[in-house]
């Protein structure tokens, strides 16, 4: 059995149909085709594997055509329809008749190329060589277009950029990276991570150019868990993972070995926030023991994995060489240590809405009812810069540790207890704040709301709610909403 030839490149094919489908013999074919590779500079195939693809894509068309003539017949309208016959190749029919009369074309680029050819995937060939063709034969461009688009489904904008560039003798093909530097980077500027994480491996040069430009994303997710790592780029999702495939999440996995899927994730992210130029909208970091909470607690190595990649993801946050540009981050860890990690990593300044979030799915199996304790993580110029906060954890709230919360705008918080006295302290410090707006306090033991009452010293009593009552505080715009069952108040600038 004759082994078949190595299969040439799109373009040589292209013009292979283009000759068959113009009555040229395979040796006129093959000379034309010595003349393309003299112009331009390029290695030839063989006469050998010429003759063989050019024997193939002529059976083809042949049997093309005999399927034509069957389907038309010898109906006098159907014969007229040079749509439905013709004695060279259509690829440029409506969608349903070129299906059925192309299948040929079809089979012939999806077993060669894999391209997954359909009634909406319409053939796109590379017709750079047909179009040098027609230029050395002298062909005019309106003449060399008109006979392309009655063989293939071709762009004229195409066309003609090509039919310009070869009478110009310009007849090398350009690739991406021929393109002008600021060409270039306008282009990596505008494409998704994925594709940025491919571009860096073409080349030395590219790998400089796209470390160098700003990225197209701006908002950022982290999901890390015990056999799997969530990337979540402008809503762009990349999971990584090894063999324990999570059937519960429809996304496309990129599956890699034990080892591996935690290393070229973690490494991916730190591509991702380690470009000096990043500015972010939004960054969101989930570290903590996730909604399987209970099963990987009975397999212990789905416990140690998840350790694992939660210290690989602190690691590679700390390895940046600078601090993450972002302006609202979301943070889900389960002690104050970690979450203090990962502020760290943030820019000053630029952190506006910092959010300590809490899983209420997470059943914490073996470590209870655990209290955060603010006292460093308030010393972290992170947390003194920014302006609004929310913490889902409960923290254990110490004598005079209120003041940290004097500088938010805006806060909610959830603490074990709070005492009366420190209460009254944030009430006066915020009356005299210029820029609060409101906060939410949640205690778990009960507040004393009249001992509060008496404290404060109301001037107006306002209640429009069973559950609630609304004070205005005394020489302030300030008003204090205490509410009975959830045993929680609330401080507003403003009615």
């Amino acid at each position: 059995m004759t082994d078949i030839p190595n299969i040439p490149a799109s373009d040589v094919l292209t013009l292979i149909v283009y000759n068959v489908s113009r009555w040229k013999t395979v040796e006129k074919s093959f000379n034309d085709y010595k003349k393309l590779c003299e112009v331009m500079g390029k290695g030839e195939i063989s006469y050998e594997d010429y003759e063989y693809w050019f024997n193939y894509c002529t059976k083809e068309i042949n049997q093309k055509n005999r399927d034509n003539s069957e389907v038309v017949g010898t109906s006098s309208d159907a014969i007229n329809n040079e749509n439905l016959y013709t004695n060279r190749p259509i690829l440029h029919l409506e969608w349903e008749k070129e299906y059925n009369s192309q299948k040929w074309i079809f089979k012939y680029f999806r077993e060669f190329y894999g391209w997954e050819l359909n009634r909406r995937h319409f053939l796109s060939p590379d017709i750079r060589t047909c179009v040098l063709s027609d230029v050395i034969d002298g062909k005019s461009a309106k003449n060399s277009y008109n006979e392309l688009i009655e063989i293939f489904s071709i762009d004229e904008k195409e066309h003609g950029c090509w039919y310009e560039r070869f009478v110009d003798k310009r007849f090398s093909f350009p690739t991406f990276t021929d393109l002008p530097i600021d060409v270039i980077s306008k282009i990596v500027e505008k494409c998704d991570l994925k594709t940025n994480l491919i571009l860096r491996k073409v080349s030395r040069d590219l790998r400089s150019v796209v470390d160098r430009s700003k990225p197209a994303y701006t908002d950022i997710q982290v999901t890390c868990s015990a056999n799997y790592i969530i990337l979540d780029y402008n809503f762009r999702i990349l999971v990584y993972s090894n063999h324990y495939v999570l059937n519960y999440l429809h996304f496309p996995i990129l599956k890699y070995p034990y080892e591996e899927y935690s290393r070229t994730g973690h490494n991916d992210l730190k591509f991702a926030l380690g470009n000096s130029k990043l500015k972010l909208n939004s960054l969101r970091i989930s570290a903590s023991s996730d909604a399987n909470y209970r099963f990987h607690y009975r397999f212990p190595r789905f416990s140690q994995e998840l350790m694992e990649n939660q210290v690989n993801l602190f690691i590679a946050l700390r390895s940046l060489g600078h601090k993450i540009h972002v302006e609202n981050c979301s943070i889900y860890v389960d002690y104050e240590m970690d979450a203090m990690q990962i502020l760290e990593c943030l820019k000053p300044g630029a952190l506006k809405y910092l959010s300590l979030e809490e899983d209420r799915r997470i059943e914490m199996l073996d470590r209870g009812d655990h209290l955060w304790i603010i006292r460093d993580l308030a010393q972290t110029e992170q947390w003194k810069q920014a302006e609004y906060l929310r913490m889902a954890k409960r923290i254990r709230l110490m004598e005079s540790e209120i003041h940290h919360f004097f500088h938010f705008k805006t806060f909610e918080i959830s603490v074990d207890s709070i005492s009366v006295n420190d209460v009254v302290e944030l009430v006066g410090a915020l009356s005299k704040s210029p820029n609060f707006e409101s906060c939410y306090i949640q205690s778990r033991l009960p507040l004393d709301f009249q001992f509060l009452q008496l404290a404060l010293r109301p001037e107006v009593y306002r209640s429009y709610l069973p559950s609630s009552v609304k004070f205005s505080i005394p020489h302030s715009d300030l008003f204090i909403e205490f509410f009975f069952i959830l045993s929680a108040v609330k401080i507003t600038n403003g009615f």
